[in-house]
């Protein structure tokens, strides 16, 4: 426990400094915008549980063995339930903002490349609704940095953290920078297996076990194809040739190590969902480490 505490002071000190050194590149309005981003999604958050998740998981009443596990899994289901909107909400969002960009072509989605063509690192060209959408990512990952202790403890509590204060980092990179096309296109294509994993975990929660399995599936499938393949093999070649890449910027090059580090951790986490449907292939029951029955039998 001293070790988690000590992990957790340690995350949030370090995303205290990079919002320090950040601060000054971002205009008064955008942190007007931030502010009221994370208190609307804190405030949706809180306010699920009692008015959306809730009433959802009471109306469909999932079995459980008594009244305890039946509130820690609610507890859950809300947790899964609020990030699946938000992700959903995001997903839909990015990728209108994506398709109204001219350097894309959905029929040519592999060349990627346009995204460089009049890019300037020193003029701020993002407005309107990316801006917004851009800002409101941010505002995501800071809110989640600050519900994440007051949501339940999951077995990946400080990797969350971690992930959290990361991902604020690097899309304030890439706001600050103006490299927000190619952080655009990795917003949008990897959020489609966040929108995914939580509805299976929700899914599992209401003990819809069928669904809950293909869409683990499925999952699995879209992780490949969109971590392991688009944003490892197609993204990441771009990144590393940005304009930017190539001048004396430490900071822009320790996002471009954070980005290639994300190859390696996509890639171990295909192989334990591709473990976990071949244990269930071979009849072994899938069990979530979380799951308040696995928590309740380790007591």
């Amino acid at each position: 426990m001293a070790g988690d505490t000590l992990a957790t002071l340690a995350i949030y000190a370090a995303t205290g400094y990079a919002a320090f050194v950040f601060a000054p590149w971002f205009a008064p309005e955008d942190g007007v915008f931030l502010m009221e981003a994370i208190a609307g999604m804190v405030a949706f958050r809180v306010l699920s549980p009692h008015l959306l998740a809730g009433p959802v998981f009471n109306l469909i009443e999932p079995s459980y063995p008594d009244e305890e596990v039946r509130a820690a899994s609610q507890r859950k289901f809300c947790a899964h339930f609020n990030k699946f909107c938000i992700h959903l909400l995001f997903q839909l969002w990015g990728l209108r903002v994506l398709l109204a960009e001219s350097w894309f072509d959905p029929n040519d989605w592999l060349n990627i490349e346009p995204m460089w063509e009049g890019w300037n690192a020193d003029e701020k060209s993002v407005s309107g609704d990316f801006r917004e959408f851009y800002l409101a990512q941010m505002s995501f990952f800071l809110g989640s940095l600050v519900m994440q202790p007051f949501e339940p403890r999951s077995h990946d509590h400080i990797a969350m953290l971690a992930h959290h204060a990361g991902a604020s980092t690097l899309v304030a990179c890439s706001f600050v920078f103006n490299c927000h096309r190619i952080g655009l296109l990795i917003l949008v294509v990897r959020e489609l297996t966040d929108v995914m994993i939580h509805a299976a975990r929700g899914l599992a929660l209401l003990q819809f076990k069928l669904l809950s399995e293909v869409t683990l599936v499925s999952l699995t499938v879209a992780w490949a194809v969109t971590r392991n393949w688009y944003y490892g093999c197609v993204i990441c070649p771009v990144v590393w040739n940005a304009p930017l890449y190539q001048h004396s910027v430490v900071m822009w090059k320790v996002c471009m190590v954070l980005c290639a580090l994300l190859v390696p951790l996509d890639l171990y986490y295909l192989l334990l969902a591709t473990m976990a449907i071949l244990r269930r292939v071979m009849g072994y029951k899938m069990v979530d480490p979380d799951a308040p029955e696995s928590k309740k039998k380790r007591t």
